[in-house]
Parts: C-alpha cells; sequence; structure tokens
C-alpha cells in the first residue's frame, strides 16, 4: 500500500477541483501498476495567492508543519510518493523559489543531511524570523531524502505535461491594470467638451447605470500638433475609477503592435516573464485578445457570470492604416471600450471598424488664451490677459505650438507685445519657432549645448519609448561633443528638456517620450554635417546595447527579448535613412554600426541595399559585414526551404572567409566552422549527399581547431547533428544514430540534460527520433519525438514550424498506437502551425493526409474525405503539377517537405 502527498501549489484550488481529460479527477491518471490502492493526503497550507511582505515568513511555518506531518506518516508508512503538483504558469516564480528553500520542510532535497533539512534561515528576507521546530535527526534526514518526488514544477525533470495539449493555460489576470504610457499632463487645460463626448460613447454603463453590452468605439483625428494623444491620455487618466483595465498602445507600425501586446500579456499576468508563451507574439496576442472578448476577473471561479467581467479600456496611438489594426482588433463579441487617435481622417468611419469620431478642432480661442496664460504664468495680469487672445489667435489654436512658444517667451523674457511685434516681422517667424526647439539655455554664441545634444539624438529614435538605460548608457563614451559626459551633465540636460516640454517621462518614469513634430523640427534643423554625426551618435548609442551573439551562434532565446526592444529604434532609423536625400544617404552607407545593426536585425532587403558599405572596404569589418550579410540572407532562405538561394549565399560566405583565411597556417575561426556545416545542410537540401557530407566532415576539421574546448565542442555537435541528417537520408541508419548520440552527449556534458539554451537539442532529439523508427524501435522513436516535442515548445513557442514538424511525428505514433484523439489534437495544431505561410504547403498537405488517416480510423468517414481533398490539392500546389495523383501516399511528400521537417 502506497501514499500519496499532494501538496497545491500558492493560489492553486483545492486538489478535490483537480481535473484532467474529459472530467476525469486526476488521480485517475496514477500509475496503479505503480501505486496499487494508494492512499491520498492532501497537505492543506492555507496559503493564498496575495503576495504580501509576511508570505515567507508563512511559507516557513507551512513548510514546518509539513515536515512534522511527513514525519509522521512516515512512522505508520513504509513507501511514500509525494506529489508538488501547482498550476505551472501561475506564481511560478513563487513555486520555484519556493521549491529552492523550503528543502527544510519538505523532500525536495535528495541529501541525506540532517543540517539540509533544519536551516531556516536560507530565504532572503528572513532574518528577522525565530521559529524553531523539532531538529531533524540523522535517520529522519534519510528517509526524507529517500523520498520520491515527482511533477515539480520544472517540466523538464519529469515530462508528464500532455503533449497534444497547445491550450495556453489561463492565467487570473491582475487587476486593476491601468497601463497608460504616461503620466498626467499638469498643463493640459480645456477639452471639457470633447472629453464629455468620448465619455458619453465610450463609458461601460449608459446614464440609469445599465451596463452597455456592445463593443464601444470613438476616434479621435486631426493634424499632427492638434493633441489628440494628450486629449486620450487625459481621459484614461481621469477615468481609471470607471475602467479597471486600461491598456495603453503605441499603434504606429505593425512590430510594434505585436511588441505592445507581449507587453499587455505580460503586464495584465496573462503569461510570465521568460517563458516560451511570453516570447511567442502569436500567443501573448491571442491571450489578450481572448481576455479582452472574455474579461473576466477569475477563469477559475465555479460561477462565472456577467458581474464577474471587467470594464476595459483600450487605445490605439497613433493609428497609420486600418490594416494594421485587423489582426490586434478585438473579437466579435467583445463588450469594451476603444479608443483610437490618427492622423488619418478616415478613422472615425467603419472602414477603421469605428462607429463614432471627431476631427478634433483646435482650441477655441477663449481656451488657448487662458492655456497661454497658465502656462507663462500670467494668469492675474490684466495688460496680459488682454493680449493673450492676440496671441492665441496668431498661433491657431494648436497646443503644441501654444506649449512651445510659451516656452520662447518665458525663456526670451518676452511680454505678449513683445512677441506680437516680433510675429509681425516675416523673417523673425524661423527664429521663434526655431527657439521653440532649443532648450532654455542654448545661446547662439555658445553653439550648442548638452540638452541639445540629447534631444538630437533621441529625434533618431523611436519616439514612443526611448529607455534612459540607453541614453545614460552611453554618457562619456558617445561621439558627440554635446551629448552629456557624466550623469549628473544628462541628468541636467534631461531635466532642462523636461522644463521646457519638449520631451516627457513616462509612468513608469524609465522610459522618455518625445513628439513626432519636435522630432522632425529638430531634425530638419540639422545642417548635413551636423545630421551625419548626430546620427552616427544615435547608432551608437543601440549599438552598445545590441547583446552580443557568439560567433556563428544565433540561437540562444536569452537574447531575443533585448532584441525585441532595440528593434524599433533600429526600424527608425532605417526609416530615416530610406527618406534622406542622396548627399545624405552617400554619407550615412557608410556607416559599419549600423549596417551591421540591421544584419543582425534581419532586414534582408536593407542588407541588399547597404551592400555597396563593403565593397568600397574590401579590408576589415565591411569586408566580413557583407560576408554576414550573405550567410543572413542564406539562413532565411533555409528557414524557408529556398535551396537554390540558399546554396548561393552561403557559398559567398564560404568563399569570402576562406580567401580572408587564404595562406595563413591553423586559423581557428568559428564562422569558418559554421560556413562549411551550413553549405553542406543547403547540399543536403537539394539532395546532393555527397558534397553535403564532404562539408560536414570540414566542418568538424575546423571545429577542432577551435582553442576554446567548450566553443570546438559545441561547434562540433552542430556539423555532427546536420551530417547525422544527412546519413538518415542515406538511410545509413547505423551511422546516422552513432553520430546524432555523440552530438547529444557532448551537448548534454556542457549545457545538461533536456537544456533550452536553444532550439539545437530539440532538432538532435527530433532526428534521433527519425532514426529509432527506421531502425525499427518504435517505442524509442515515440520518446525522441516527444522529448524533441517539449523542448521546441518550451524554446521556440508553440505557433513555430519546428513544434509543428514535430507535432506532425508524435502524431504518427499516436495513429500507429491507437492515441486517436490525442492525434488529432496535435495534426490541428500543426496545421494551425503551417497555416501562417506558403512555404509550408507541403508540410501542411502532409499533415492533412496523415489527418484523414486518423479521421478515417475515428469513423469520421466524411471529415476524413474532407481532409483527404484538401491534402490533394496542397500536393498539387506543391509540385505545381496539374495532374491529380491517384495512389498518394505521405512519403510523396517528403520530397517538398523541408529537410528538418521529414
Amino acid at each position: 500500500m502506497s501514499s500519496v502527498i499532494v501538496v497545491p501549489g500558492i493560489g492553486t484550488a483545492s486538489p478535490g477541483a483537480w481535473f484532467e481529460g474529459k472530467g476525469q479527477t486526476w488521480d485517475h491518471f496514477l500509475p496503479h501498476d505503480v501505486l496499487p490502492s494508494p492512499s491520498v493526503y492532501y497537505f492543506h497550507h492555507g496559503l493564498g495567492p496575495d503576495i504580501d511582505s509576511q508570505l515567507w515568513i508563512n511559507i516557513l511555518d507551512r513548510g514546518l508543519g509539513l515536515l512534522e506531518d511527513l514525519l509522521v506518516l512516515l512512522n505508520t508508512r513504509d513507501e511514500c510518493l509525494t506529489i508538488a503538483l501547482e498550476r505551472t504558469t501561475d506564481f511560478k516564480d513563487v513555486v520555484r523559489a519556493t521549491a529552492a528553500f523550503i528543502a527544510i520542510a519538505t523532500p525536495h532535497s535528495k541529501s541525506d543531511e540532517p543540517k539540509e533539512w533544519n536551516q531556516l534561515q536560507l530565504l532572503v528576507g528572513t532574518r528577522g524570523y525565530h521559529k524553531r521546530g523539532n531538529p531533524t535527526s540523522v535517520d529522519d534526514a534519510k528517509r526524507l531524502a529517500n523520498l520520491s518526488t515527482i511533477a515539480v514544477s520544472d517540466s523538464r525533470k519529469y515530462p508528464l505535461a500532455n503533449l497534444s495539449d497547445f491550450s495556453t493555460t489561463k492565467r487570473d489576470p491582475t487587476l486593476p491594470c491601468h497601463m497608460i504610457a504616461s503620466s498626467r499632463n499638469r498643463d493640459f487645460y480645456g477639452r471639457w467638451d470633447v472629453l464629455a463626448m468620448i465619455d458619453e460613447f465610450l463609458a461601460p454603463v449608459d446614464q440609469l447605470g445599465a451596463v452597455k453590452k456592445d463593443l464601444k468605439t470613438f476616434a479621435l483625428c486631426g493634424p499632427g500638433g492638434m493633441g489628440k494623444t494628450q486629449v486620450a491620455n487625459e481621459y484614461a487618466i481621469t477615468h481609471m475609477d470607471m475602467y479597471e483595465a486600461i491598456f495603453w498602445v503605441h499603434a504606429e507600425e505593425a512590430t510594434t503592435l505585436a511588441d505592445e501586446f507581449s507587453r499587455l500579456a505580460d503586464g495584465l499576468g496573462l503569461v510570465l516573464e521568460g517563458t516560451a508563451d511570453a516570447r511567442d507574439q502569436v500567443v501573448t496576442r491571442e491571450l489578450v485578445k481572448g481576455w479582452l472578448a472574455n474579461p473576466v476577473r477569475s477563469y477559475n471561479r465555479a460561477d462565472i457570470k456577467s458581474d464577474n467581467e471587467v470594464a476595459w479600456l483600450l487605445i490605439f496611438d497613433n493609428v497609420r492604416s486600418a490594416d494594421l489594426l485587423s489582426e490586434f482588433w478585438p473579437p466579435t463579441g467583445s463588450s469594451g471600450s476603444i479608443l483610437i487617435t490618427s492622423r488619418d481622417t478616415l478613422a472615425k468611419t467603419p472602414f477603421y471598424q469605428i462607429k463614432d469620431g471627431i476631427d478634433l478642432p483646435p482650441l477655441s480661442n477663449k481656451d488657448s488664451a487662458e492655456l497661454l496664460l497658465k502656462l507663462t504664468w500670467r494668469e492675474n495680469n490684466s495688460e496680459e490677459e488682454g493680449l493673450s487672445s492676440l496671441v492665441a489667435d496668431k498661433l491657431g489654436g494648436m497646443p503644441l505650438a501654444l506649449t512651445q512658444m510659451a516656452g520662447v517667451m518665458i525663456r526670451q523674457s518676452l511680454s505678449f507685445a513683445d512677441f506680437l511685434n516680433r510675429y509681425e516681422e516675416e523673417e523673425t517667424h524661423g527664429t521663434l519657432f526655431s527657439l521653440s526647439l532649443e532648450p532654455s539655455h542654448k545661446r547662439t554664441n555658445y553653439g550648442y549645448t548638452l540638452a541639445s545634444g540629447l534631444l538630437d539624438i533621441m529625434a533618431f529614435l523611436d519616439p514612443d519609448g526611448i529607455p534612459e538605460k540607453y541614453l545614460v548608457g552611453v554618457v562619456g563614451e558617445v561621439q558627440l561633443p554635446d551629448y552629456p559626459k557624466t550623469v549628473t551633465a544628462y541628468q541636467d540636460a534631461r531635466s532642462e528638456l523636461l522644463k521646457s516640454s519638449l520631451i516627457r517621462n513616462d509612468r513608469s518614469a524609465s522610459n522618455l517620450t518625445i513628439h513626432r513634430l519636435i522630432q522632425d523640427g529638430a531634425r530638419a534643423k540639422m545642417q548635413p554635417d551636423r545630421a551625419t554625426i548626430v546620427f552616427s551618435a544615435a547608432v551608437e548609442v543601440l549599438w552598445s546595447m545590441w547583446p552580443p551573439a557568439e560567433s556563428g551562434v544565433r540561437h540562444h532565446v536569452a537574447r531575443w527579448k533585448d532584441c525585441e526592444l532595440l528593434a524599433p529604434h533600429i526600424l527608425r532609423l532605417k526609416e530615416h535613412y530610406l527618406r534622406a536625400g542622396r548627399a545624405l544617404k552617400s554619407r550615412w552607407i557608410n556607416n559599419l554600426n549600423f549596417a551591421t545593426l540591421l544584419n543582425e536585425l534581419g532586414c534582408t532587403k536593407q542588407h541588399q541595399e547597404l551592400s555597396p558599405i563593403s565593397t568600397t572596404q574590401d579590408e576589415g569589418r565591411g569586408y566580413f559585414l557583407l560576408a554576414e550579410t550573405h550567410n543572413n540572407i542564406a539562413g532565411a532562405a533555409t528557414e524557408y526551404n529556398d535551396a537554390d538561394t540558399a546554396l548561393h549565399h552561403f557559398k559567398v560566405y564560404n568563399n569570402m572567409l576562406q580567401d580572408k583565411q587564404r595562406g595563413k597556417i591553423n586559423v581557428a575561426d568559428s564562422r569558418l566552422t559554421s560556413s562549411f556545416f551550413n553549405l553542406g545542410m543547403s547540399y543536403t537540401m537539394m539532395g546532393d549527399y555527397e558534397n553535403a557530407t564532404t562539408n560536414f566532415k570540414q566542418a568538424l576539421e575546423e571545429a577542432e581547431k577551435l582553442p576554446d574546448p567548450k566553443n570546438s565542442k559545441l561547434a562540433r555537435s552542430l556539423a555532427l547533428t546536420n551530417l547525422g541528417l544527412t546519413k538518415w537520408l542515406m538511410e545509413d541508419q547505423t551511422e546516422a544514430a552513432k553520430l546524432l548520440e555523440r552530438a547529444l552527449k557532448e551537448r548534454e556534458e556542457l549545457l545538461g540534460p533536456n537544456d533550452r539554451q536553444s532550439m539545437i537539442t530539440g532538432r538532435i532529439l527530433h532526428c534521433l527520433g527519425n532514426v529509432r523508427r527506421s531502425q525499427g524501435l518504435l517505442q524509442e522513436g515515440l520518446e525522441f519525438h516527444k522529448r524533441a516535442l517539449l523542448h521546441f515548445k518550451e524554446t521556440v513557442g508553440k505557433n513555430h514550424h519546428r513544434t509543428g514538424n514535430s507535432c506532425f511525428k508524435v502524431a504518427e505514433h499516436y495513429s500507429r498506437i491507437g492515441k486517436l484523439p490525442e492525434a488529432v489534437e496535435l495534426l490541428d495544431q500543426a496545421l494551425k502551425i503551417f497555416d501562417r505561410h506558403l512555404c509550408y504547403t507541403p508540410e501542411k498537405g502532409r499533415v492533412a493526409f496523415l489527418k484523414s488517416i486518423v479521421l478515417e480510423q475515428l469513423g469520421e468517414s466524411e471529415t476524413s474525405k474532407a481532409c483527404l481533398d484538401q491534402a490533394y490539392s496542397l500536393y498539387q500546389q506543391s509540385s505545381r503539377s496539374t495532374n491529380k495523383k491517384i495512389d498518394l501516399v505521405l512519403k510523396d511528400f517528403d520530397r517538398y517537405v523541408h529537410v528538418w521537417g521529414r
């Protein structure tokens, strides 16, 4: 007789409410051959999800209680199995921290040393904790250490997860959640009628208090500088008590929208930072949209009713086109409120799916005059009050112009009469507007100031959020004479720009924002020499923050988030380059750091435009930059199964590297190693296995030359993996198994078993599954394919094409052993993945064909026929044949499927 001790995670429902499969409780899935007639004990710790200063002490208290209960139970039971079950995506930081120190109370430790079970001071922040439990004896420690623990929060230790389950665990949202970009503008004035109109159309309840069930939409349209964003910001901040969730989304570019929805998912608590789900922008987008469609306070309440729904407001700021919003628009049936701002006057029409909206007019003369008096601190000056309306009339009621000119009048000590006199002189207009873009202490005879340097660099970056760590990080290093040289000088310059209303802090106080018109004005003032030096300085800022990758290896997922944060700023620089005149382009085109950033980011079209950089600099960085550009284009072609393009560019890359090394002795270059195994892979894709093998062997020779044993082993594992795949395709199963087993062994020696550093180990596991299956070792093949699927899910995410290929492989096994419903679930996920790009047409056809077989096995003939028809159609597209193949089989698709998916 065995005992099972269940310790639920913090915030997890009672074990009696745990269900798996089709309504069966979790205990139905215990391995009864291992646990005959088990007794199940539930340890009720009473800890909830509220994280406060007492949480850790409470955990320690409960841990001592659990330790005592375990010792009592051990005195009456000979065999004991403990299970730590929790919602793996909820409070994982708490659960993992608990697993690290609660070994004093639960059998997470395998140590039989009493001291490992008696230390209460292992947790940071518990120095004041004085409660003592009974000391653990040597015998007790040994018995506790022998307990077996399964299904702890780390799924890599014992992958019990249902591989066919691709649903994302719904985590309860963190509420209230007010993600508003900027703090309240203290200088905001007027617009009460507009704010009231927005409230009339967007408020979640009507005047009688009845809930409005439909999706409520409103648009603010108008030219730049009219105050659209400030009106939206004022409405959001003043209505936080009305909306329990407010989300501000910068919507100028598609890439920005995807990043923003990932940020929303994280802020709302729908994903955990650093997880595969958090890195997958398809997952984060759908999670946010799913919650907007069903905005509950808790997914775990047994009685989810309408009163559980949350009133939300979603603001799309600075929308350029309706097409950008299509993938991010809340689903049909959503009942929240959407406010958009746009320069496009059509944004207030059904063309944008908007029901109501206005073209935001200029401020009235009265409001403009009063705003001027407020901004210049002249509210009680009767003489200035009389002239304020004349100044307001000259500035046309444009809030940005009023704000900037108020700064000019303060800094130049101009009365309203002085300003009007100067404004009447046509030739001084340019001077006045130029002064509006200068910090207050700038004087012509002193040239540029530190604040000018900071403002000018910001004029080249993405305006919606410039992390201060980027700007502070280059203090004293950036090659711009008027950029701050110390942190103190930087803080003074920033303060000057904030006082001048040229920039603003966002609500997090870690980012700076700047209006696009101010950026335009700052850049327009720059002469070509100044524009070039500032452009270079902006590139320097971003280059200093770009996370480096090991030469020849860019698969590490840990870099991805930092790269994504930098992407909007790099793309903004790209946009400035494309819009620059021929004279500026001729200067900027020689900036190697700029070209390298674009190359790193993967802007293939821009790579091709910048290729002249390197032709004029055949020595040094320029030469290797051009080589890396060919390498990246080839890498992209490989992913899209374009063998011809991949082979061409990998050949160029390899030849360029070899040309540089020609005549040198014992050169160690990891780039040369990777170029050989990538060139070999392109030959494998072409079916030229002889040339492929030659290049893989050359890669292995180059790897042996690397001086660092770790780098040598990692590079060798990549070559071994590709060579192993090729040997499998050549039907040399024995040699393939030998090569792949060695590759896996060497990676495990370096990174540990089941590493999650990158997807490389998943590729080895996938190919080993193929080899074992070809050898007739079907169960081993299934286990390797399951491990590969889990690996890809946790590294590249649930929607990556490699995950889709692993879904297909595991589904093949499930079809063979009769796990048909699970096979269908995997195949449905694969179809969803491969539907995202035309290059996956063969993979999609193969999946549809297998699904038709499985559905026929299930007796669903009609649905099976529809899948079969789809498979035939996709096969014709893949083979580019007009003749319908009568006796189609799965193997027919392998000719067109990517070699790594076979």
